[in-house]
């Protein structure tokens, strides 16, 4: 049981990483929150860096659920922690609560 929350855990902290914030910060020495649209996205990403950089935001927030899905399978996790563990990775995604709070 303890396992299982803490697979849900670092899967809300995996789908958390702002991949889109990062390459903006780090390529064009910009707030993306505070870019075009103001979402903090691949969309965004491709608006204001480029298209290039918006399509490798998209994949990889793409792959944090892969990831994670993977981890499930190797760990041999039910289906239904699994599909928890999903959830968690877009909560992580649509709730970034750690990374994104301060500028």
């Amino acid at each position: 049981m303890v396992l299982y929350i803490i697979i849900c855990l670092l899967s809300y902290l995996i789908g958390d990483i702002p991949f889109a914030f990062i390459f903006s910060k780090t390529i064009k020495k910009i707030d993306i929150r505070y870019a075009d649209e103001g979402n903090v996205g691949a969309r965004n990403v491709l608006h204001t860096i480029g298209k290039s950089y918006g399509i490798l935001v998209a994949l990889l927030d793409f792959s944090k659920g892969f990831v994670v899905s993977l981890l499930c399978l190797a760990l041999r996790l039910p289906f239904y922690i699994t599909v928890m563990a999903g959830f968690s990775v877009v909560l992580g995604h649509d709730f970034p609560e750690l990374f994104l709070q301060s500028s």
